[in-house]
């Protein structure tokens, strides 16, 4: 069942005086649930069911014994996720306290498209993911922190604040009855960008958990990994190649210029994907990248932009991706990225993750056998013949 707060209905907080009223905000909420109070307030729910929380939570304005006092400074209202269900946060919110996922699944946001745009809530003008076919907002949490302390954390719509992982998992998409928290591809959007001061807010800061990836679809192509023109033995010009993906795909989904760039968004269909307005910090955890649920066929030239941020002060400290940055994901995966394994589709394909920490991208390349190696330069020797090569990557 929705969320179904009535017109004066009170609802208990840790502190201050939490209560609810018809309100009819986007994002088709049934109520307002505010934190009516000078003093901060905890709302902890205990979903054991799978319901939408479709209502606007916000921090409200105090309450005096007459009626409202504007004149106070409203406190602010933190919400935390309790129980074994999935709750959804369907409307654009906004609270300025905290958002903690203690147990079962919190889903921010729905059906959203992958895509940032502006739309009107009352009187106020809101930037925020957007719903399927730009139709409204996706829904979003608050402007405070939102912690995973256990539970899962998914979505495909837009945590206004910082995001910590202590534990649990982080998932972006939207939830799967069939494959659980995340199991749809989607973009999880985590802050914002002032766009007049140019100054993004909202880290993503990793302490511990499971952060969950799956790939349907390829961000972009690349035909010369695949047609052997580049391959990783070829050491330093292969490396310089690689190097140059996001500067020369910049104003793309494989790199996009700036958060929430209009027209440059990796689509809902293609994998799932984080856009951080300010840094990413690691100091713990694990990211497993998943292909097998989604049905995925690796194939060399394929790129995935898994991760973009816009901070100037990421640090993935000492993330490790592994045995080195050319993977199989047999088991040489053996750091803090766990990979889809690649033996058994074709052994000359590898994983490069050399980009990973530096543009959050893992590109599908060949690592040819050598009797392999002498058909791909003897047909290179032909091509040369014919034609020169552009310096163009593609």
């Amino acid at each position: 069942a929705d969320l179904d707060a009535k017109a004066g209905q009170a609802i208990n907080g840790t502190t201050g005086v939490i209560t609810a009223t018809d309100y009819t905000p986007l994002g088709d909420s049934s109520a307002i649930i505010e934190n009516a109070s000078a003093t901060p307030g905890i709302l902890r729910i205990t979903q054991n069911t799978d319901a939408t929380w479709d209502a606007y939570f916000r921090d409200g304005i105090p309450s005096g014994p007459v009626g409202e006092n504007c004149m106070a400074t409203p406190g602010s209202l933190s919400l935390e996720k309790l129980g074994t269900g999935k709750a959804v946060l369907s409307v654009f919110n906004d609270y300025t306290g905290t958002t903690t996922v203690t147990d079962g699944e919190l889903q921010v946001g729905t059906a959203g498209d992958g895509s940032w745009d502006t739309y009107t809530q009352g009187a106020t003008t809101i930037t925020t993911t957007s719903g399927f076919g730009q139709s409204g907002a996706a829904g979003s949490t608050g402007t405070g922190d939102t912690i995973v302390a256990g539970g899962a954390l998914s979505g495909s719509g837009h945590i206004r604040g910082n995001t910590i992982v202590n534990a649990g998992m982080l998932a972006p998409g939207d939830s799967s009855g069939t494959f659980g928290p995340g199991g749809s591809t989607g973009t999880l959007y985590i802050g914002s960008n002032d766009v007049s001061s140019s100054n993004p807010v909202g880290n993503l800061t990793f302490n511990g958990g499971t952060t969950k990836m799956q790939l349907a679809l390829a961000t972009d192509y690349y035909p010369s990994l695949d047609d052997g023109t580049y391959y990783i033995e070829q050491g330093a010009s292969y490396q310089s190649y690689i190097a140059d993906i996001p500067n020369y795909f910049a104003g793309t989904a494989v790199s996009p210029n700036y958060f929430g760039e209009p027209g440059v968004f990796v689509q809902d269909t293609q994998h799932d994907h984080i856009t951080v307005g300010g840094d990413v910090l690691w100091n713990g955890g694990n990211i497993v990248v998943d292909a097998l649920d989604m049905g995925y066929f690796p194939a060399a030239g394929d790129v995935f932009n898994l991760i973009d941020w816009f901070g100037l002060g990421t640090n993935w400290g000492a993330f490790n991706v592994g045995s080195s940055n050319y993977l199989v994901g047999n088991g040489d995966d053996n750091g803090n990225l766990d990979l889809p394994d690649l033996s058994g589709i074709d052994p000359a394909l590898r994983w490069d993750t050399s980009l990973f920490t530096s543009h959050g991208i893992i590109v599908v390349a060949l690592s040819p056998e050598p009797s392999r190696m002498v058909l791909l330069i003897g047909g290179l020797g032909i091509v040369f013949l014919r034609r020169r090569r552009t310096n163009r990557v593609g």
